[in-house]
Parts: C-alpha cells; structure tokens; sequence
C-alpha cells in the first residue's frame, strides 16, 4: 500500500510540474 502511495504522489508532483513547464513555454512563446 505504502508504494502504491508513494507512486501516486510522484506521478501526482511530475504532472504539476509538467504543467507549470507547458505554461511558461506559452508565456516564453507569446513574448
């Protein structure tokens, strides 16, 4: 239970990550 745990929050923090990325190529992008 405790990896499944541990897998669920790093696949949850690389998303947000991900996200944060994609969102200042398009801010980069629109300059």
């Amino acid at each position: 239970m405790f990896l499944s745990l541990i897998v669920v929050r790093v696949l949850v923090s690389v998303g947000v990550v991900g996200v944060g990325v994609v969102r200042l190529i398009r801010y980069w992008r629109s300059l």
